[in-house]
């Protein structure tokens, strides 16, 4: 058995960073545990490139390239519990993800970005959030959508309440990230 941080087992891999959030979910489930605090992958075009010795001190300033600046936020959503929040540049951090070649990569994150108007009819403009659908389909997030799977509250002050059946709603796949460069 070998440690994950064992030099041999680093060898042959190329090591590059990305953005993520963690979900800042609070509610519970019917068991008392947390329904959220799950890792949210961010978009992220052209990740940084760091090697062994970095991963062994600091990476602190490697990090930073992939983080936003001071004033951005935006709404994130959770996929897997549903709650929607406004995330700042405090909430995205730095992680680091093995890949097995040399190259410029995006980041895994499978980011939809969701726009609907609010169900108040006098609210404008429509509301717009991002989720990463890792490991799901755009459909698997329509059905989200349409059994009202997402809950939170949008800039405007009003509770999330998306219809499938609403022609307001769009969906588009974002690839690069979420702040201007």
């Amino acid at each position: 058995m070998y440690h994950p941080w064992d030099l041999k087992f680093l060898e042959g891999y190329f090591w590059y960073i990305t953005p993520f959030a963690f979900c800042r979910n609070q509610h519970f489930d019917h068991f008392g545990e947390p329904r959220g605090r799950g890792l949210i992958p961010l978009p992220f075009d052209n990740l940084p490139q760091t090697n062994i010795d970095e991963l062994q001190g600091e990476i602190e300033e490697k990090s930073r390239l992939v983080l936003p600046p001071a004033d951005w936020k935006a709404l994130i959503g959770c996929c897997e519990c549903g709650f929607v929040d406004t995330y700042t540049a405090e909430d995205v951090d730095g992680v680091i993800v093995p890949k097995e070649s040399e190259a410029v990569f995006h980041s895994d994150a499978v980011c939809i970005c969701v726009e609907v108007r609010c169900a108040d009819k006098r609210c404008e403009p429509p509301a717009k959030w991002y989720v990463d659908i890792s490991g799901a389909t755009e459909n698997d997030l329509r059905q989200c959508l349409q059994q009202n799977h997402f809950f939170g509250t949008l800039p405007c002050g009003h509770e999330i309440r998306t219809m499938l059946d609403k022609p307001s709603l769009r969906t588009s796949r974002q690839m690069n990230r979420l702040w201007p460069r």
